[in-house]
């Protein structure tokens, strides 16, 4: 897998960015660190630490589900919270990295790598991009876009 990344600055911007966010950030912690729902034992929510699989981006006028090609990749359309403030992920066909920022049901991607992709890789990063809030419930996340108009679901992986 090929990670390309456009130039200096945006690596440069992304690291900063990551250490200022670790270095502000109070979210909470989870106790249970097996436990891939995000619910600590105190009921609030985290990411940190969980590893997600996309079933595919929902419509929620039409309720669609859009499964992304290709369908049969184990590791495609993959992501992973590392920390509270940065992320992991693959597309269809790149690793990625990046640093959000996370409060009750608000998500803000701050930065990732710029990458090429193929089949729906580009379609899965441009809407991870402009995800605005998230809901977990149930071992299920989902994570909205387009002003809630779209939403990737995810399943704990």
């Amino acid at each position: 897998m090929e990670i390309k990344l456009i130039n200096f600055k945006q690596v440069f911007f992304l690291l900063a960015m990551t250490i200022v966010i670790a270095g502000c950030s109070s979210f909470s912690e989870m106790n249970n660190e097996d436990d891939s729902s995000g619910v600590n034992n105190d009921g609030e929510v985290s990411l940190k630490g969980t590893k997600w699989k996309l079933a595919g981006i929902v419509d929620t006028r039409t309720g669609d589900l859009k499964v992304l090609e290709p369908k049969d990749c184990e590791e495609c359309y993959t992501l992973m919270f590392d920390t509270d403030s940065t992320y992991t992920g693959i597309t269809s066909t790149n690793k990625f990295v990046g640093a959000l920022e996370i409060s009750t049901g608000i998500i803000r991607i701050l930065g990732s790598t710029k990458i090429v992709e193929q089949y729906d890789g580009e379609l899965y990063f441009q809407t991870l991009q402009t995800v605005q809030s998230f809901s977990l419930q149930e071992n299920v996340l989902m994570m909205y876009s387009n002003n809630k108009k779209n939403y990737l679901l995810y399943k704990p992986y």
